[in-house]
């Protein structure tokens, strides 16, 4: 798909309007890279749907899930590259010197990603507090009266270790329901998916920049 582009005027109200080459070459791939971000944005919505079943299915793959869109986008600026006769950068050397100031993919998922470990993070301090609280609270010695006394508090011991340790399950169980509101709630809210979609097409918009990038470090466009 090489298109070395062509020089072209135009008359606009008796005024000559002049397109450079270069800037022919850039309309060219900035139409191919956008009609292709389109089509490739919606196959990822379509997985994303077919796939996704909760917050938890987001969290474990839904980079990946994005970052495959990406690549094969970047795949294609690949290819130009090589009919360009330009064997020299590699995907890895394309990513890192031309595409990695454009590409944000990482931050906007991580955004949406940090909602969720809030969550999860939060539960585990609170069950960790918990825990060592109830490992570290006071208990009833002796009872001060002999061994009846002694017989007495180890009761109190146990009943008491029975009570907190009930305290804490249903505290425990309180904040996973909590919990899995908050993600439902996460998972459920539109904004999520909408804001996924975006960051995955203007990344793949945004390699056109990078291509364009690459041809000029090459003098095939001045």
């Amino acid at each position: 798909m090489v298109y070395d582009g062509k020089k072209q005027e135009f008359e606009v109200f008796d005024t000559k309007l002049e397109i450079s080459k270069e800037r022919d070459v850039y309309n060219y791939y900035s139409g191919y890279f956008n009609d292709l971000a389109k089509k490739l944005t919606e196959e990822y919505e379509k997985k994303y749907v077919e796939v996704n079943t909760c917050i938890e299915d987001v969290h474990n793959n839904g980079y990946d899930q994005g970052f495959e869109f990406i690549s094969q986008a970047i795949l294609k600026a690949i290819d130009i590259l090589i009919e360009y006769k330009i064997y020299d950068i590699s995907y890895e050397v394309f990513l890192e010197e031309y595409y990695s100031k454009y590409y944000n993919w990482n931050d906007i998922f991580d955004s949406i990603d940090n909602k969720y470990l809030s969550i999860i993070k939060s539960t585990e301090e609170l069950d960790e507090y918990r825990t060592s609280r109830r490992e570290n609270r006071g208990k009833w010695i002796g009872g001060g009266f002999g061994l009846g006394g002694a017989v007495q508090a180890g009761a109190l011991n146990i009943l008491s270790g029975t009570a907190h340790g009930v305290f804490n399950l249903g505290a425990k169980l309180m904040s996973a329901v909590i919990d899995s509101s908050d993600k439902r709630k996460i998972f459920r809210d539109p904004n999520m998916l909408d804001t996924l979609k975006k960051a995955v097409l203007i990344n793949i918009i945004c390699i056109k920049f990078a291509l364009y990038d690459a041809l000029y470090s090459r003098g095939i466009i001045a």
